[in-house]
């Protein structure tokens, strides 16, 4: 920062401390110039250095076109120049709100936390429940009229570019703060829910499918992006619906994704399978497969019950048939009861209450549509080619050679090479992005992703998913 200022010294242009000193002269950065008074400066920051975390102090005239502010362990202090905060990786976590995000990880009553201190979230945008309709914990109760009220209401003014396998799907984003209009949530199909983990509503879009499903979708991400915010304690979770269930599908869902796990779970931080060291409570929502939970050398049927019975956390609990409710959510609204779906791809869906869904809820919370579009593409080709390939991996699982590759999936599914190369692509940035932040800043935890939600970009050759 002190690069146009070659003759600064310490003591005299610029001082070590947030304490006010007081000088006969003072150096004015903005003017580049000695001053004899200080009642029209600003004294702030000036400069940082990354290496050793020191802050250099200052004088300056107020210029609002290059000043902000930044927080320092709870102080607010301001900034000559935001340009150079950005250069050394701060992040804007308000409008023109800068922090060190070395300063956002902490420990408190045992837990790993995102924020300045305890007491101090990095956003808070509160409102009550806004809402004429229902307050409800799951989304099908309002399923059929809000499929209605956005069928009636929609005016589609975007599209998904690339083609994608004729499956639905559905989002559920957990916010922190804020709300979204009730006239916006009608007219994109957009169910407001309450969730006991978090501190914002939760929204849950109604089943989407293809080009026209993505545009929609595009938009919600940015009505959402406006109106919501999130932080540690929100996730973002994806179902994608399959046209008809049997004890092949179960059977074969469970060793394939245990057998692509690894490749997953490689593109989101560490922890996200281990998430009661940093949201509330002791739950895990996001644990790897149980492993070895079916024995691979028994016949379709046997291996299925052993599935059953460990999804259905009942010893002695007998198969009805699919779409049963849970033993443990009877009545369909205690979905939090059935821990079994606490898993970073959760098959209860499959067996149990009707949906017909395969939900993934590895994801780091996020409401940006550079990360959720491209989640879905990959999401739904890895249900397209479990239900093209389902008697080959139980074939291979039972001779212990099943192998399957991420890359070689999302080429298979894909018959347009652009969006293969865009989504390799992408797959490849995210597990580089995972490693930097866990080795830059310590954080397996995602804390560093979803403070630059709201500004991650990801461009890949210009090619756009929407138009």
């Amino acid at each position: 920062m002190f690069k146009n200022d070659f003759n600064v010294e310490e003591g005299v242009h610029y001082f070590l401390t947030q304490t006010i000193p007081s000088r006969s002269r003072y150096y004015d950065f903005e003017k580049k110039e000695m001053r004899s008074s200080a009642s029209s400066l600003i004294y702030g920051v000036v400069n940082f250095d990354p290496l050793s975390q020191q802050y250099y102090y200052g004088f300056f005239s107020r210029n609002y076109a290059k000043n902000a502010s930044v927080n320092i362990l709870g102080n607010v202090v301001t900034v000559f120049d935001k340009k150079y905060l950005k250069e050394v990786g701060f992040l804007e976590v308000d409008p023109d709100m800068y922090i060190n995000p070395r300063n956002l990880i902490y420990k408190y009553n045992g837990k790993l936390s995102m924020g300045n201190n305890y007491k101090t979230p990095v956003r808070n945008r509160k409102y009550p429940w806004m809402y004429d309709f229902p307050n409800n914990y799951g989304a099908k109760f309002l399923l059929e009229d809000f499929k209605r009220y956005h069928s009636d209401n929609y005016i589609p003014n975007r599209t998904g570019v690339f083609n994608l396998p004729n499956l639905t799907f559905g989002i559920e984003f957990e916010t922190c703060s804020g709300s979204v209009p009730q006239s916006e949530c009608a007219r994109l199909g957009l169910i407001p829910l309450k969730d006991g983990s978090i501190t914002g509503n939760e929204y849950a879009t109604i089943p989407h499918k293809g080009k026209e499903g993505i545009g929609v979708l595009h938009e919600t991400c940015e009505v959402l992006q406006n109106y919501c915010d999130i932080d540690h304690q929100c996730s973002l979770h994806v179902h994608v619906g399959v046209p008809s269930v049997d004890k092949t599908l179960v059977v074969a869902a469970y060793h394939y994704f245990k057998t692509l796990e690894p490749q997953i779970l490689a593109m989101f931080p560490s922890m996200m399978t281990a998430s009661s060291s940093f949201k509330k409570g002791d739950k895990d929502y996001c644990k790897k497969l149980a492993k070895d939970a079916c024995d691979s050398s028994l016949s379709v049927e046997k291996q299925f019950k052993q599935l059953f019975d460990m999804y259905a956390e009942t010893p002695g609990f007998v198969f009805e048939g699919f779409g049963a409710n849970h033993p443990h959510d009877r009545d369909g609204n205690r979905k939090w009861e059935v821990h079994a779906r606490y898993k970073w791809v959760n098959l209860v869906n499959l067996i149990f209450g009707g949906a017909k869904t395969i939900e993934f809820r590895i994801h780091t919370p996020t409401l940006n549509k550079y990360k959720v579009i491209p989640w879905v593409y990959i999401c739904n080709s890895l249900v397209w080619y479990l239900l093209n390939h389902q008697d080959e991996i139980i074939k291979s699982a039972s001779s212990g050679k099943l192998k399957v590759d991420l890359n070689s999936i999302i080429s298979s599914c894909f018959k347009d090479r652009t969006i293969v190369d865009y989504l390799l692509s992408y797959i490849s940035h995210r597990m580089k992005m995972v490693v930097q932040h866990q080795i830059s800043y310590g954080d397996r935890c995602g804390f560093i992703e979803i403070l630059d939600d709201f500004a991650y970009s990801y461009d890949y050759k210009q090619i756009e998913l929407v138009k």
